[in-house]
């Protein structure tokens, strides 16, 4: 492929639009539970675009295999793996900052396992057969996780790590267990490749090219549908229900088909230039979103009407988005003064404090170290006498 044909398609409106819509369901996600009341969010049209919204992982991790698979068969750039470690290091350390404000001391959450998807696909992009390798990957999570997992954990006793890869049951500040989690990084590489190698037919795409991604929703729609009638759990948190994973894939499959109809119809360039993120200001999003539902959450903005709930919806969706395109650009300006390929992701790291230092004012940090017990006697000290100096009270 063309140099100049990869820098277009890694700058493709719509991979743009798509992060923008990965973010917009996290948003709605989020807020949802900490803003409606808790019924509200399980019932009728609100509960489900709660639902909706609780695949915005899905879409993340789809987006970090894209950008590999776009770049498969390149040659690999000078400090290839020191890159990659550095980029794991700065998310796991993020992720951190998220736990650390609850009082807990390790833990895996959305930054995270970005992180280690990021490690993944690096050792997949540098293999001599790299779109096997993240079949293989792929469908071996799913045999693991669906298939084999219930299994394996019957027949030996299996604990820690073996679990988080099995995925059949949750742990203790893991969100994301390893399988079926890691598929959809590889489903992203494979789409990348796809993307990379029908860069010139994706630019001529007419509408009766679509109608081959129909011919996957349509049966997706109904089995969906069928475990939903037979009352199937659609549970994700921890470990993945069979029926969350397989409206997964449905939702995956609207979204293209989506973004493809965005694409014929000349709609990417609006659409990008109010929702668009691009890489670092997609992931700045995620402490800058927390902080302002908290923000409003601690303010009192909590079982809101559902009216009053879309509005505050759309402010806090364009604050996000107009301060992580900020991040983005202060980010780019760092580079020209401080040019090294790790400038960007310290501004991701700055968003996290920022989030972790904002419930100083609220006591919540203080409290929650208070109560946990890995702080030597010294910090407890400290963390006492701010409680005593500031005023907050805290449970014991």
């Amino acid at each position: 492929m063309k140099d100049e044909n990869l820098v277009k398609i890694a700058n493709l409106p719509e991979l743009n639009i798509l992060r923008g819509i990965a973010a917009l369901f996290m948003i709605i996600n989020h807020a949802s539970y900490k803003l409606l009341p808790s019924r509200v969010t399980t019932e009728g049209i609100f509960g489900t675009i709660t639902f909706i919204g609780s695949f915005a992982p899905v879409l993340f991790f789809l987006i970090t295999g894209i950008g590999y698979g776009l770049q498969d068969g390149q040659k690999k750039k000078k400090n290839y793996w020191l890159n990659i470690i550095y980029k794991t290091f700065i998310l796991c350390l993020a992720d951190q900052f998220l736990f650390w404000r609850e009082g807990q001391l390790l833990g895996l959450n959305f930054l995270g396992f970005i992180g280690f998807s990021i490690m993944i696909m690096g050792l997949i992009r540098v293999s001599k057969q790299p779109l096997i390798y993240a079949f293989i990957l792929a469908f071996s999570s799913i045999l693991l996780r669906y298939i084999l997992g219930s299994y394996l954990e019957n027949k030996l006793d299996v604990s820690g790590l073996i679990i988080w890869l099995l995925g059949t049951k949750g742990l203790s500040n893991i969100s994301y267990p390893f399988s079926p989690w890691i598929t959809y990084p590889c489903f992203g590489y494979i789409f990348g490749i796809f993307l990379k190698h029908n860069y010139e037919k994706i630019e001529k795409i007419k509408i009766k090219d679509i109608l081959r991604f129909i011919l996957v929703i349509v049966p997706l729609s109904l089995v969906t549908y069928f475990l939903w009638t037979k009352n199937f759990s659609f549970h994700r948190w921890g470990t993945v229900a069979i029926a969350f994973y397989v409206a997964s894939i449905l939702v995956l499959s609207i979204v293209i088909v989506v973004l493809y109809f965005i694409k014929i119809y000349s709609f990417s360039n609006l659409l990008e230039h109010y929702i668009g993120l691009r890489g670092v200001s997609s992931l700045a999003i995620v402490p800058i979103h927390y902080g302002l539902i908290s923000i409003l959450s601690i303010v009192g903005f909590n079982n809101l009407n559902p009216l009053i709930f879309v509005a505050i919806v759309l402010l806090i969706s364009y604050v996000s988005f107009f301060c992580a395109d900020q991040v983005e650009s202060w980010g780019l300006s760092l580079v020209r003064v401080w040019p090294t390929p790790y400038s960007l992701y310290w501004i991701d790291i700055s968003s996290c404090l920022c989030y972790h230092y904002m419930d100083f004012f609220t006591g919540k940090f203080f409290c929650s170290c208070r109560n946990y017990n890995y702080w030597p006697n010294s910090a407890l000290f400290i963390i006492d006498s701010s409680l005593v100096v500031l005023r907050i009270p805290c449970d014991k």
